[in-house]
């Protein structure tokens, strides 16, 4: 309902709204789906962009973080688990979840206190957690 009030209403006062509505009632409806409070998908995710980071050092990290969330401008779809994104910063295919998760780390890598937009911090501690044992 909401992507479509923005569709056909792009230049409505009321798109902002929408959009934080939309991002918002995405956000209640994959906190749902986690299983005891934090995803093991995304804390696989977040590992593994920890280790990628690591990797390929502070600037590349920025580069995806930047890449990811100008992609996510236009919204991903982090419902379906398909590979359907691409980045030029990172190879591989990638979901909308996927990206979220590289991205969340990224920022919060940069600044703890920055707001992402998704909250996985019980994801990223684990993921801490688990790479510290």
């Amino acid at each position: 309902m909401y992507l479509r009030f923005i569709d056909e209403h792009p230049n409505s006062p009321m798109v902002e709204q929408a959009e934080k509505a939309r991002t918002a009632f995405v956000h209640r409806r994959l906190k749902a789906s986690a299983v005891g409070g934090s995803r093991h998908d995304v804390m696989m995710y977040i590992s593994e962009a920890r280790q990628t980071f690591t990797k390929r050092g502070p600037q590349k990290r920025q580069e995806i973080g930047l890449e990811i969330a100008i992609l996510g401008r236009n919204g991903l779809d982090i419902n379906d688990p398909d590979g359907k994104y691409t980045l030029k910063a990172l190879l591989g295919k990638f979901s909308g979840l996927h990206l979220l998760a590289i991205m969340f780390t990224a920022f919060r890598q940069i600044d703890p206190t920055m707001e992402t937009g998704a909250d996985f911090s019980a994801e990223y501690q684990a993921a801490i957690e688990m790479q510290s044992t």
